[in-house]
């Protein structure tokens, strides 16, 4: 299947309050039906806890972050439209309510969000002509059972995309 063409836009830095590398976030959620029973939980984990962590460490280090969050199933559904600042996602960017939306809850296409994951933040991080970090980070309870099956679609999907200036990471956690 053909990754979602989403125009990825990026709220540009402020260049009075954001003098550091730009740090670009991808959220992957796996909002299949195996997770049905923790959205609440995943939205409100996000909002109280990584959203306040985001807002620290921007300040800390003065970096311009952006945040990008995908939510995954049998389709891909980006939670809002494309990377946005911390201040304008707000306090509570994700609910429960966004992980029911229709193409959710089904099976799990974790190596094609994986995918465009990394497409989409790599897109993002060319916006920024000093270069940026990317960080791709995927919340699943591990199962893929939707094309593509080969995880190495993914290490070439990440290889292909990678700058060699500045580090792009992927991290996966499992539910």
């Amino acid at each position: 299947a053909e990754e979602m063409r989403v125009s990825q836009e990026v709220t540009p830095p402020n260049p009075t309050t954001e003098i550091g590398v730009p740090i670009v976030f991808d959220f992957i959620f796996d909002a299949s039906g195996s997770m049905s029973e923790h959205y609440g939980e995943l939205a409100d984990c996000f909002n109280q806890i990584m959203i306040p962590s985001l807002h620290a460490a921007s300040r800390r280090y003065n970096n311009p972050f952006r945040v990008g969050c995908l939510l995954f199933s049998n389709e891909l559904v980006p939670a809002w439209k494309g990377f946005k600042s911390l201040e304008a996602l707000g306090e509570a960017p994700l609910n429960a309510g966004m992980f029911r939306q229709s193409g959710l809850g089904g099976e799990t296409a974790l190596f094609r969000a994986m995918k465009t994951g990394v497409i989409w933040t790599a897109a993002a991080i060319r916006q920024f002509p000093s270069g940026a970090w990317g960080k791709v980070i995927v919340l699943t309870d591990g199962a893929n059972n939707l094309e593509p099956t080969d995880p190495g679609e993914v290490g070439e999907i990440l290889h292909q995309n990678r700058d060699n200036k500045k580090p792009f990471q992927t991290s996966i956690a499992y539910f």
